[in-house]
């Protein structure tokens, strides 16, 4: 499948970048730490709670924007290890949720990211709003109909539907209203907790530099 060769290929290009460079030997911020750890559980929360509808919380962005995508593309395939490891899911479904939770709202939020950095160049209105809140609803909704897409093409495949077909269908299938109402909710979450740690840690938000935003302190 090729969500696994896209989480493996991420995971790579993350390794070869070597981003524990970065920490300088320290370690990672605990609240990245503990992000890491639950990601398991969230990703299959419909797996140990007997809901099958229940929306999945992605947690990708926010990684993103308190470590950067190198870390965090090695976070997500070893939190989907974890979540493979203790049976809640196989290991083909742990990398599946992976790269449409994970490695692809990530890596969108990292696009979104630099497009936000271009319009609104050192305001730290652009970074909040831009990055941690507009970034996060932006990223998780384009991946959730994409992965609407893909899924009915593979279930039509059959039946000799097109993917572009099936790209037409997908905003009724998927009810993208249901995807909306879920990212605007991690969306707000995430744009909290990333104001809160820029106002108050910014050495724990990885992708903020007070010089960057023209921010002065003390």
């Amino acid at each position: 499948m090729f969500e696994t060769l896209a989480v493996l290929l991420a995971t790579a290009v993350a390794a070869w970048l070597r981003p524990w460079r970065m920490l300088g030997g320290a370690a990672p911020p605990w609240p990245w730490f503990l992000l890491w750890l639950v990601l398991p559980l969230m990703w299959s929360a419909d797996r140990w709670s007997g809901q099958a509808a229940m929306p999945l919380v992605s947690g990708a962005v926010l990684s993103l924007l308190l470590a950067g995508w190198p870390l965090t593309m090695l976070a997500l395939a070893a939190a989907a290890l974890l979540a493979a490891a203790d049976g809640t899911l196989p290991v083909g479904e742990a990398l599946s949720r992976c790269f449409w939770l994970g490695t692809l709202p990530a890596s969108l939020a990292l696009a979104l990211g630099a497009l936000a950095r271009r319009w609104w160049s050192g305001q730290v209105f652009g970074y909040v709003l831009g990055r941690a809140f507009g970034g996060t609803l932006a990223a998780l909704w384009i991946s959730a109909a994409l992965a609407a897409v893909v899924a009915l093409a593979r279930t039509d495949a059959a039946a000799g539907i097109t993917l572009a077909a099936a790209a037409s269908a997908a905003p009724v299938a998927g009810q993208p209203m249901a995807w909306l109402l879920a990212g605007f909710a991690e969306a707000c979450l995430t744009g909290l907790a990333v104001t809160w740690a820029v106002a108050m840690r910014p050495a724990w938000v990885a992708t903020w530099a007070d010089r960057l935003y023209g921010v002065r302190r003390g």
